[in-house]
C-alpha cells in the first residue's frame, strides 16, 4: 500500500478553514484504517504551521500521532520542513529525503536521536537536509546505504562504524 500526502494545513492561533485544510484533515483521518501501510511519501506536507510571538517566523509541527505507529517500511520526506518527528516505526527500512535545502537561512534540523532504535533501517539518504549535531546510529546494524553529505554535523565519524555493513557511505 502506498500513500502520498501533499496538502498543507496552517494555523495562526486559529484553525485554517480553507478547502485545502479540510482536504488535509480528511487525508489524515483516512490513515486511521491503514495499519498495513508500507510506503509513506510526505510530498511538501507541512502538517501544521504555528507562529511564535513576537517573531513572525513559522515553525512546522510534528506529524499527527496516528501516523506514528503504523507498519511503514519506507518513508520519503520530500519538501518536509521543521523538526524531525520522534517516530515509532519499528518496521522502517528506508528513509529518503529529497529536500536538497539550498538556503543557509533555513533552520537546521537535529539528527533524530531515536533513529538508533530502528534496527531494520537499511537505507538512509538525507543529503543536504540541513541536519546538525552528532550522528547516533546506535542499533542500525542492518544499515547498508548511508548518504548524509552536505549537512552540518559537529562531530566526526563515530568510532563504532566498523560494525555496520555499509555498501555506500557518503559523509
Amino acid at each position: 500500500m502506498y500513500a502520498t500526502v501533499g496538502i498543507k494545513m496552517e494555523f495562526n492561533n486559529v484553525p485554517d478553514l480553507t478547502w485545502s485544510s479540510f482536504k488535509f484533515l480528511a487525508a489524515i483521518r483516512a490513515f486511521n484504517g491503514m495499519q498495513n501501510l508500507k510506503t509513506l511519501s510526505l510530498v511538501f506536507a507541512k502538517p501544521y504551521k504555528t507562529y511564535s510571538h513576537p517573531s513572525p517566523a513559522p515553525r512546522y509541527g510534528p506529524l499527527p500521532a496516528n501516523l506514528r505507529s503504523m507498519s511503514i517500511e519506507k518513508l520519503t520526506l520530500d519538501g518536509f520542513h521543521g523538526p524531525l518527528p520522534r517516530w515509532d516505526l519499528p518496521q522502517l527500512q528506508i528513509i529518503i529525503s529529497t529536500n536538497r535545502i539550498e538556503s543557509q537561512q533555513l533552520p537546521l534540523l537535529s539528527f533524530p536521536a531515536n533513529l538508533s532504535e530502528f534496527n531494520q533501517v537499511k537505507y538512509i539518504d538525507m543529503v543536504k537536509f540541513g541536519l546538525q549535531g552528532p550522528i547516533a546510529l546506535g542499533l542500525c546494524l542492518s544499515l547498508q546505504y548511508l548518504r548524509l553529505s552536505k549537512n552540518h554535523f559537529n562531530a566526526g565519524i563515530p568510532p563504532d562504524w566498523t560494525a555496520y555493513k555499509l555498501e555506500v557511505f557518503d559523509y
